[in-house]
């Protein structure tokens, strides 16, 4: 920890004006250096909250009542006037609303001048007039008195953050990490991080730590794990997945799958798709590989946990897997259907692995089903010596989801006695004599070869 010299020296090359925040008492004066950084932070977040007693709505109605003159006589009080830059988010691109507020605030008034640039921060966005404006008027009101800036101390060593290119800027010092960089720099209020201008800096540093697959799933990582930022999660997820399909990192792969299956859910579901409408389409067919992927190889790898009492089935279990990778990329939907014994096959080693499955009950122990989907049928694949069977779409008797977060169980017997419209045993795997057969019928039916 610094001593409280360190801290104070500090204090003075930054330039802060304790006394432009509040009075001091002389307990206060006696803190301990890291009571003092709490202190500043405190006071900083004084004049970035909104002001006590004030309904912004009706002064907003107020502002926009004197702009258009219906009263000639409007008048504001002081700590009306105090609310102005807060009011501008409000304005969006009223040009008329936008003018009176900007020219009834004091920018050379350190209060005011404070109160503007905590304002431009907490209501930042791209090609907004307001926010656009706002920062003109404080980027001309510091060159003409550059002291102004001892009313932001936090931005000494960090002007550039009021320019236009500001959030680029934050962007560099918070590619290893957002929350690191405010820790490593207390002069900045506690509002600071969760501020519009910040989760914009996160968004750029995702882009940047694109080429590098460990720098960005560290950043993914915390904002997925920090409940203020997981709104930004579908913003990072197209730079993620590329990120990690570049470095092929199995470990980051399985990572990134249930995390962003948690929070976005599956984009061929329809009630969940549109979390995925801004992400850019090469990265979802990336990522929806990555999820038939792994449902194919969860299904056959608990297969051969469970097989090591069953000769026949571990022999066969081989050519299933690998007759069915090459109809991966044909593949549109995909699910497990787990039994008891499977189940927990799967949540003791593969639990991060599982971004969604369901239950089957009334059947072996370690019984498992895999469905999946070529062109307008749905193949249901058995465990255990099982037959594959195929049903219409629409016709199956397990669909491909449930309602967000919910687990069904189903019944192995209602399953296999369900109508389908063809059904293949596997026998004779060595002889190739099967897959020969259910190839064809794939091709002849769905028009797709498995061959990439």
């Amino acid at each position: 920890m610094e001593t409280l010299l360190e801290t104070l020296s500090k204090l003075k090359e930054s330039g802060i004006i304790l006394s432009d925040y509040t009075r001091l008492s002389t307990k206060e004066m006696f803190a301990q250096p890291i009571a003092i950084n709490r202190l500043i932070r405190s006071l900083g977040d004084i004049s970035g909250k909104p002001v006590a007693g004030i309904d912004v709505n009706k002064l907003y109605g107020k502002v926009t009542a004197a702009v258009k003159g219906k009263n000639k006589t409007i008048e504001f009080s002081h700590k009306e006037a105090r609310c102005f830059p807060v009011l501008l988010s409000m304005a969006k691109d009223n040009n008329e609303v936008i003018r009176f507020l900007l020219d009834h605030i004091d920018f050379q008034k350190s209060a005011s001048f404070r109160r503007a640039v905590n304002a431009y921060f907490n209501i930042y966005a791209d090609n907004n007039m307001a926010v656009s404006s706002l920062g003109k008027k404080i980027r001309a009101a510091l060159a003409k008195n550059h002291d102004l800036i001892h009313a932001v101390p936090y931005l000494r060593g960090h002007e550039n953050f009021l320019s236009e290119k500001g959030p680029y800027y934050l962007a560099d010092y918070i590619t290893e990490g957002v929350l690191a960089f405010f820790k490593d720099n207390p002069l900045f209020p506690n509002f600071f991080p969760w501020t519009l201008f910040t989760k914009k800096s996160i968004i750029l540093a995702s882009i940047k730590n694109s080429q590098n697959d460990t720098q960005e799933m560290n950043l993914f990582r915390e904002i997925a794990h920090t409940d203020s930022y997981k709104n930004l999660v579908p913003r990072l997820a197209e730079n993620a997945i590329f990120a990690v399909d570049k470095g092929n990192d199995i470990h980051y792969r399985n990572e990134l799958l249930f995390e962003l299956n948690k929070a976005m859910g599956d984009p061929r579901d329809d009630n969940q798709a549109y979390h995925w409408a801004d992400v850019n389409p090469k990265a979802v067919e990336i990522y929806l590989y990555w999820r038939k992927r792994t449902d194919l190889d969860l299904f056959f790898n608990i297969i051969s946990q469970t097989t090591v009492r069953d000769v026949s089935a571990d022999k066969m279990w081989i050519y299933r897997k690998r007759f069915w990778e090459n109809y991966l990329r044909d593949m549109k939907y995909t699910r497990v259907v787990l039994g008891p014994e499977a189940e927990k096959i799967a949540n003791r080693l593969y639990r991060s692995k599982i971004p969604s499955y369901a239950r089957l009950e009334r059947c072996s122990p370690l019984q498992s089903l895999f469905l999946c989907s070529i062109g307008n049928y749905v193949f249901l694949e058995v465990s255990h010596n099982g037959s594959v069977r195929v049903y219409r779409m629409g016709e199956a008797p397990i669909p491909f989801f449930e309602k967000a977060g919910y687990r069904r169980t189903y019944s192995y017997t209602d399953v296999t006695q369900a109508n389908y419209v063809y059904k293949k045993a596997h026998l004779h795997s060595e002889t190739d004599s099967w897959q020969s057969a259910l190839r064809r019928w794939i091709f002849e039916h769905c028009r797709a070869n498995g061959m990439y």
